[in-house]
């Protein structure tokens, strides 16, 4: 097996184990008219409720939300404005549109943000 089978395994694993793992179950629409075309994947999702302001290292109160998906599984790669539903770790639904999307075409992941 060389290194690029080895990461795609690697993603699998780390992203989609939605038994023993933190996978988490993502559909995507791109909500093209008349019919959107709507996109099934098991990836991780992050919700942080704060970060820090790099100028001054002070905690800032918010709610971030982000998806990573493993590319094969999910066959395309989303665009901004996409629809997604998900749910965090605790299984509160999160829904809301894709935003700032980071795709790694060497490692077959790609992450964006959900804007709730």
């Amino acid at each position: 097996m060389n290194l690029l089978d080895q990461a795609e395994a690697d993603n699998a694993f780390i992203l989609e184990d939605d038994v023993t793992g933190f996978g988490r179950a993502a559909t995507l629409s791109d909500n093209a008219t008349p019919t959107p075309h709507v996109y099934q994947a098991i990836g991780q999702v992050t919700r942080v409720g704060i970060t820090i302001d790099p100028a001054s290292g002070l905690p800032i109160p918010g709610h971030t939300c982000a998806v990573t998906l493993r590319l094969s599984s999910l066959g395309v790669v989303p665009a901004e404005g996409w629809s997604v539903e998900t749910t965090d770790i605790s299984g509160a639904v999160v829904i809301g549109k894709v935003k700032n999307v980071m795709p790694d075409l060497t490692t077959g992941r790609v992450t964006f943000m959900v804007r709730v």
